[in-house]
């Protein structure tokens, strides 16, 4: 039934899954050999295993064998990305060996509905009271929204912030792009518009090597919340060394999002070359969502 689909498709579609024992997830040896073994069954079968270390492994070298696989027991971004590379470098080595990989069609299932369940019943267990639309939202939820945050000593960043702002709305004129300075606005509404956004920009001047205590504080609640799906930037000002944008987007990593093109950074007060450069920056980044 499936295999006329899975022809015509040229690999694409017509697939069905068989999953290795689930008591090899230790073991990538055992997990490719299997692997293997189910790959000769019929043209059209698609690998399952785990995204367990050894689980990479075994995905990496099933796929450098051929072996089109089904990522599963995938629960966050990080365990996503390791497949990504895992996949890619067993690609490439099958290509370094001239075979053809055409008709592969590796895949990773993130189970984001078994996550909302399960953060569910912890919230409940906890007697944590939380708004139930925010478990929806963490589950990869965002709008066509640009949310930038910051805050400022001297209205350096506030510029920084506005020009940035400006760029993104010509490069993305349906993008909604909204602004909040950090230390006068409701945290709350602050996390909110972060939760609902596809893209989160941060920006803080440099003091004592560091960032502001409110972009500091509002970055630990955020990083606590494990989104996924968003794209992060950071922007900064800065007198002497300049260490706010790094450290920024150094949080934002750890918070879970993605960082696709380097942050932007001034010398004491912008001037006109500087808030230029901050326009470029926001459509770069408006490019990049």
């Amino acid at each position: 039934m499936l295999l006329p689909i899975f022809r015509e498709s040229k690999g694409k579609k017509g697939r069905i899954s068989i999953q290795t024992n689930a008591k090899f997830y230790r073991s990538w040896e055992l997990m490719a050999g299997q692997a293997l073994h189910f790959h000769t069954l019929a043209p059209n079968i698609q690998v399952k295993m785990p995204v367990t270390s050894a689980g990479v492994k075994a995905i990496e070298e099933s796929t450098a064998q051929g072996v089109s696989v089904n990522a599963t027991v995938s629960f966050s971004v990080p365990q996503a990305l390791a497949v990504a590379d895992a996949v890619q470098r067993g690609l490439d080595r099958r290509r370094e060996a001239g075979e053809d990989v055409s008709e592969m069609s590796p895949v990773c299932t993130i189970m984001v509905g078994r996550l909302d369940d399960w953060l569910k019943i912890t919230a409940e267990k906890s007697g944590v009271s939380i708004d139930p639309g925010y478990l929806e939202w963490a589950a990869d939820y965002h709008e066509d929204q640009v949310t930038i945050v910051y805050d400022t000593m001297w209205k350096a960043t506030r510029r920084m912030a506005e020009h940035i702002a400006q760029g993104i709305r010509q490069e993305r004129p349906s993008t909604t792009v909204k602004i909040y300075n950090a230390a006068i606005s409701d945290k709350n509404d602050v996390i909110t518009e972060v939760f609902k956004s596809k893209g989160v920009i941060v920006g803080s001047p440099t003091i004592n090597r560091g960032i502001l205590t409110s972009i500091a504080g509002l970055m630990e609640e955020i990083k606590g919340l494990k989104l996924q799906g968003k794209v992060g930037a950071a922007f900064g000002s800065y007198g002497w060394s300049g260490e706010s944008m790094a450290q920024i987007e150094e949080l934002l990593k750890q918070s879970g999002f993605s960082i696709l093109i380097e942050g932007t950074k001034v010398l004491w007060q912008p001037d006109e070359k500087g808030l230029n450069t901050c326009i470029e920056f926001g459509k770069s980044y408006a490019k990049a969502l």
